[in-house]
């Protein structure tokens, strides 16, 4: 059986960021202050997607304080004082082959399995289960091994098309 955990699953692509859901984070994310954001899945600017998510999630109506968890750095004082996890989109092997080769996968399975909120977005929701096999995004990086966090016992698809488009409910 699978540890109890909290999260909240997003897809964000095509409209402005975050701006669909903000109002279901600040709900989701309630009580919580400090804002721990992973942007390790970014392949260009991180810093750039950190201030992007800063200015989205800082403001009302969440009210966070937002801090930049980086991978290529020691993250652990920043994941200790978090009181909630945000791991941005991008691509999915570039995100879980930082995030493991950082070892910050592990310490964030820790936390969220230990209780701290957990939001994904994109690339994020992708980790939540046992595999990446799911995505949509090319393997630019190499990666050989697909295991994720596990939070949920099915894979994730936060992008996800029908190729088929009479294909829908009843049909």
């Amino acid at each position: 059986m699978l540890p109890r955990v909290r999260l909240l699953l997003v897809s964000n692509s095509g409209r402005p960021f975050l701006q669909h859901c903000r109002g279901a984070i600040a709900v989701f994310l309630a009580g919580a202050r400090r804002l721990a954001f992973v942007t390790a899945a970014g392949l260009r600017d991180e810093e750039g997607y950190w201030e992007l998510a800063r200015a989205a999630l800082e403001p009302e109506p969440t009210g966070f304080t937002v801090d930049h968890l980086r991978w290529d750095r020691d993250f652990r004082p920043t994941l200790a004082r978090a009181e909630a996890i945000f791991v941005g989109g991008g691509n999915t092997y570039a995100l879980l082959k930082r995030l493991r080769e950082a070892r910050l996968l592990d310490g964030i399975r820790d936390r969220v399995r230990a209780g701290l909120p957990y939001v994904g977005a994109s690339a994020g929701a992708n980790l939540a289960g046992p595999n990446i096999l799911t995505t949509n995004d090319w393997n630019v990086v190499g990666l050989a091994a697909f295991d994720a966090f596990r939070f949920v016992p099915f894979n994730v698809n936060p992008h996800y098309k029908d190729s088929d488009p009479g294909h829908g409910p009843g049909k």
